[in-house]
């Protein structure tokens, strides 16, 4: 199919982007998921590793978010927004997970303060994820 976005003009078909996403490992997920295969990738990701594949090339910054979902979407592939939960990265390692860390108590306040505190503990779960992570790729390199 041919699509217009950031006035270029790309033809793009599902199967450039099955092809373009084999083996790749997702990027962190912030709050937009494209399904590719039944693994989760933000949809710039997808929509720039596809393009590259066809010989356009997108800087991250050429498009948005919304521009990589309207064409994903319209190439049959599941977009939606990312739940409140954190992305393993480690999925496509064989490393083993770490424990998890206890929840620290929640803090309230009458102006919202819950909903402030779930979203830095969000992130920080985040980080530490992430963090396990590049641990995992590094020690698997070092062997």
């Amino acid at each position: 199919m041919r699509f217009t976005v950031g006035g270029r003009q790309v033809d793009l078909t599902p199967d450039d982007v099955l092809e373009a996403m084999k083996g790749v490992e997702a990027e962190p997920i912030r709050e937009h998921i494209v399904e590719v295969e039944g693994f989760d990738y933000p949809p710039k990701q997808v929509f720039a590793l596809a393009t590259a594949l066809r010989g356009v090339r997108f800087q991250r910054q050429d498009f948005t978010t919304m521009d990589a979902q309207r064409v994903l979407t319209r190439l049959n592939f599941r977009c939606r927004r990312a739940p409140n939960r954190v992305v393993d990265p480690r999925r496509f390692l064989d490393a083993p997970a770490p424990p998890t860390p206890p929840s620290p108590p929640m803090l309230t306040s009458a102006s919202g303060g819950d909903d402030r505190l779930a979203a830095i503990e969000a992130a920080l779960a985040t980080a530490q994820v992430a963090i396990a992570g590049l641990h995992a790729r590094l020690s698997a390199l070092e062997k």
